[in-house]
C-alpha cells in the first residue's frame, strides 16, 4: 500500500473572492451544523481518480439521470466514481480550470451502514480518458457519525498531499488547476473564500506524459488500496448536494469557455454503484452551475 504523501508547504494569502450560497446549500445547510474539521481514516486515500468507467446501466437510470439534462447536446456516461461534467475534444489540450463550490453539509448519521464513508469533491485536468489526473479540492468524510473535512491537491498516480486549511461545513472553495507551457509545470489552488485563506503550488507532472486532453468538474468516492494491493472505492458519504458555480474552462489554443462552449464537447457523468444503481447524478448544467446530488454509498 502506498502511504499518503505528506502535506506540502502552504503559503497562506488573503482573497478577495467571496462565494453566494446556491439552493442546494441553502435547503442541506436548513437542518445541518457545520463541524470542526477532524481526521479520518484509512491512512491512504486517494480522493482523486481517473474516471472508472461502469458497466451497462439499466434503461431506468440512465432515463432517471438524463431527463434534465441541457438543451446542447451531449453525452452522459456511467461511472464507478465520479458524478459532474468533463469536457474534452480531439486534439484539444487544456490549460486551465476553475470551479467555485459549498463544501457540503454532510449527513453522517445516514451513513452508519458502514463505519466510515468518504467523499471528494474537486475540479481539474486529465483523467476523463487518461491515467493521470491533475486536481484539487476538498475531502468531505463521515468517521462514524463525525463530519471530517480537508483540502488537498493530487499529482496522480501520486497519493493526495493535504492542504493545511481548515475548513467547515458551508465554506466556499474556490478551486483551480493551471497548466504553463514555459514552466511546464501544474499550478494548483485551493481558496477558502469564507475565510481568506489559499494555499497555492507547483508541480512538475508525476508520470511520463500528462496529456491534458480533458477538464473537469468532480463529486467523487474516493478509493484506497487493499492488503492485496487492489484499488477499493469506499464508500460514499451522505453530502445530499454539492453546488458548483463559476466554472471557467481554457484551452491552449486561446478557446475559453464554460462546461458548456462550442470549442469543446460536454459529457455528463452519472456515478453508479456495483449493482448499477443511482449513486449520485448531475443536475443540469444553467449558466455554467449545476449541483451533484447523492442517492446512496454504494
Amino acid at each position: 500500500m502506498i502511504s499518503r504523501s505528506a502535506g506540502a508547504a502552504a503559503a497562506l494569502a488573503l482573497i478577495t473572492a467571496a462565494g453566494t450560497a446556491g439552493p442546494a446549500l441553502a435547503a442541506r445547510a436548513a437542518g445541518s451544523a457545520a463541524a470542526a474539521p477532524a481526521t479520518a481514516s484509512p491512512a491512504a486515500i486517494y480522493p482523486g481518480n481517473p474516471l472508472a468507467p461502469a458497466g451497462a446501466v439499466g434503461r431506468r437510470e440512465v432515463a432517471a439521470a438524463g431527463a434534465q439534462s441541457a438543451p446542447e447536446a451531449q453525452a452522459t456516461v456511467s461511472s464507478g466514481n465520479w458524478s459532474g461534467y468533463a469536457v474534452s475534444r480531439d486534439h484539444v489540450a487544456y490549460r486551465y480550470v476553475r470551479a467555485t463550490f459549498f463544501v457540503p453539509f454532510l449527513n453522517c448519521p445516514q451513513s452508519l451502514g458502514h463505519p466510515e464513508t468518504y467523499s471528494s469533491h474537486w475540479a481539474g485536468l486529465d483523467g476523463f480518458s487518461s491515467s493521470t489526473v491533475e486536481q484539487d479540492g476538498i475531502e468531505a468524510d463521515c468517521v462514524g457519525a463525525t463530519p471530517s473535512y480537508h483540502a488537498w491537491y493530487e499529482m496522480y498516480p501520486m497519493a493526495e498531499s493535504r492542504v493545511g486549511l481548515a475548513i467547515r461545513g458551508g465554506d466556499s472553495i474556490t478551486a483551480t488547476v493551471s497548466y504553463s507551457g514555459s514552466s511546464r509545470k501544474f499550478t494548483l489552488e485551493v481558496a477558502d473564500n469564507t475565510t481568506g485563506r489559499h494555499f497555492s503550488t507547483a508541480q512538475k507532472c508525476k508520470a511520463s506524459r500528462c496529456a491534458r486532453n480533458s477538464a473537469e468538474v468532480v463529486s467523487e468516492s474516493p478509493a484506497t488500496y487493499d492488503k492485496n494491493g487492489n484499488l477499493v472505492y469506499l464508500p460514499l458519504a451522505d453530502y445530499g448536494a454539492a453546488s458548483f458555480a463559476s466554472i471557467a474552462i481554457a484551452e491552449t489554443a486561446g478557446g475559453t469557455g464554460g462546461l458548456h462552449s462550442s470549442h469543446w464537447n460536454t459529457t455528463k457523468i452519472v456515478q453508479v454503484d456495483s449493482a448499477n444503481q443511482l449513486a449520485a447524478r448531475p443536475t443540469a448544467i444553467q449558466a455554467d452551475t449545476f449541483d451533484n446530488y447523492w442517492y446512496r454509498e454504494g
